[in-house]
């Protein structure tokens, strides 16, 4: 995938669609982690079904988003093979500009259908893992995040990067509470 949107493939600029919640995310999670165990061996196998679709009632994209501690990213180039089989694809570091982390995203029928986060910086995967567990928890803030991201993915409806930007200040707020 290089830099011009014109050449990115259909999954790369999908609409943002925000969907009830449904019972069968959790066992996708899982299901998901397995294929992922059985196309590469992982070091680590502390997989964290994280975002919206892990937290019961929430209303998401349906997108399954799994999170894994990695030392560093030197295998990467043989994680990349071994996954491509399954159709998960890694968005380029210079793509993704977030340090630290690698995603990729599991496409099927031209769709999203998972990311998964390899991330060497246990203090994001912290945060992941926290914002989840507060939704979980607290209806207050599950509440104004499920109104917020309904107004968003309608603002923001075909861009993902500002979508997720203009969640950041409320996930930020709530994190450091």
């Amino acid at each position: 995938m290089d830099n011009n949107p014109e050449n990115w493939p259909a999954w790369a600029t999908e609409k943002i669609t925000i969907v009830p919640y449904d019972a069968e995310w959790p066992i996708m999670a899982d299901e998901l982690i397995d294929e992922l165990n059985a196309l590469y061996n992982f070091e680590n196998k502390n997989f964290e079904h994280v975002g919206s679709t892990a937290v019961l009632n929430l209303p998401a994209k349906p997108i399954i988003d799994l999170i894994l501690p990695v030392n560093n990213f030197k295998d990467l180039p043989i994680i990349v093979n071994s996954l491509k089989i399954r159709n998960w694809n890694l968005i380029p570091p210079e793509l993704n500009k977030k340090e630290g982390i690698r995603t990729f995203i599991k496409v099927k029928i031209d769709r999203r259908y998972a990311h998964l986060h390899l991330v060497t910086d246990n203090n994001v995967i912290e945060r992941y893992i926290k914002f989840r567990d507060i939704l979980r928890r607290n209806q207050f803030v599950f509440d104004g995040y499920v109104k917020l991201k309904s107004q968003l993915a309608l603002k923001y409806n075909g861009d993902r990067e500002a979508y997720t930007m203009a969640k950041s200040s409320f996930i930020e707020t709530v994190l450091n509470k």
